[in-house]
């Protein structure tokens, strides 16, 4: 009996929560990680992302980490979703992870 193993996207969109409680369900929805080919990107949306934690945040950099060991690319949307742009400028991570955020107006 033969497993069908899933193909990596070539676009892939977090919605709602990126945290310790979504990581695991995260995880499961890319087997295709490990049969990946060479020189691969793989573009993520995270603009509906309304909940994240430093778990939800170390898993992406994991992601990025596995992917550009094997040859590929994570490419994340340069516009998050607020929440998770404040976390990731707290952490001082906006740049390493390629998002932008947005200049707060004086008021």
């Amino acid at each position: 009996m033969s497993k069908k193993t899933a193909s990596a996207p070539e676009k892939w969109s977090i919605e709602n929560g990126l945290s310790i409680f979504d990581v695991a369900a995260l995880e499961a929805q890319c087997p295709w990680l490990q049969s990946l080919p060479r020189d691969k990107q793989l573009r993520l949306r995270l603009v509906g992302i309304e909940e994240v934690d430093s778990a939800g945040v170390q898993w992406l950099l994991a992601l990025k980490h596995r992917l550009k060991l094997h040859g590929n690319e994570l490419v994340l949307d340069a516009e998050a979703s607020p929440e998770l742009s404040e976390a990731l400028l707290l952490m001082g991570l906006t740049e390493s992870l390629g998002i932008a955020v947005a200049a707060e107006e004086d008021a």
